[in-house]
């Protein structure tokens, strides 16, 4: 690829970037980050989309994720519409894990989401609370959000099931530390129960980190089961 990428004619821009993706394939990874950077550097061409999502991936790759984030960051906000995008979301998800920055990283699962067709219309603040259920793990960060869908509920759980997915999810130990963790609570006033999904969610009303950012945004929903409010579940667990 080395010769055709120094040529002009419209094979050129492909062979810059194939040259720089089989460098990495051989290993000479320095040579393809050094490859990938001139190429988005000369701003031009139909690869560059390809390159970006490329450096910021194999930044992550390396372990290098303040280096992945800072090129995948501006890499979601402008290519919206890159095929690249979702693994770009996943990625920068990784990275932010990584750094310790939980609330991109819930950032990052909405915009997922979104990406999927969902419509996010509000987003609670989040909220700090200690682990439950297994206490030997770090602190949550929780929050919770409306969402508009065409989708009917178990396909919504799948949706949300293959984000996690997508996010680099592993399930060690029930209750146990994960990357992310979605879950849906509430579909409008549906009461369902089937081995897949139950609705409301069984224990909601146990759990202060879901009371906690519904109380946010949602103090006067109500539970179609116990018919009360956020509210008044939340003043009960707090007694």
């Amino acid at each position: 690829y080395g010769q055709a990428a120094a040529a002009s004619d419209d094979g050129a821009d492909y062979a810059r970037y194939q040259r720089a993706v089989t460098l990495g394939i051989l290993g000479r990874t320095s040579e393809k980050i050094k490859a990938l950077q001139q190429i988005i550097r000369d701003g031009r061409g139909d690869y560059l989309d390809d390159a970006t999502y490329e450096l910021g991936r194999t930044f992550v790759a390396q372990e290098r994720y303040r280096e992945g984030a800072a090129v995948l960051e501006p890499f979601v906000e402008t290519y919206v519409y890159s095929p690249y995008r979702s693994a770009a979301l996943s990625e920068l998800g990784l990275a932010y894990l990584n750094l310790g920055d939980k609330k991109k990283n819930l950032q990052s699962a909405l915009m997922l989401l979104m990406q999927q067709g969902v419509e996010v219309l509000q987003v609670s603040s989040y909220f700090a609370t200690e682990p439950y259920g297994v206490t030997d793990q770090p602190q949550f960060l929780n929050a919770v959000c409306k969402v508009r869908t065409n989708l009917e509920p178990v396909a919504l759980l799948r949706t949300l099931l293959a984000t996690e997915l997508a996010m680099g999810r592993v399930r060690l130990r029930h209750w146990g530390e994960r990357n992310i963790d979605l879950d849906l609570l509430l579909y409008e006033n549906v009461v369902m129960q089937t081995p897949e999904l139950t609705l409301p969610h069984p224990d909601m009303q146990n759990r202060d980190f879901v009371l906690l950012p519904l109380l946010d945004i949602a103090p006067e929903l109500v539970h179609p089961l116990l018919h009360k409010t956020v509210r008044e579940m939340a003043a009960e667990l707090n007694k």
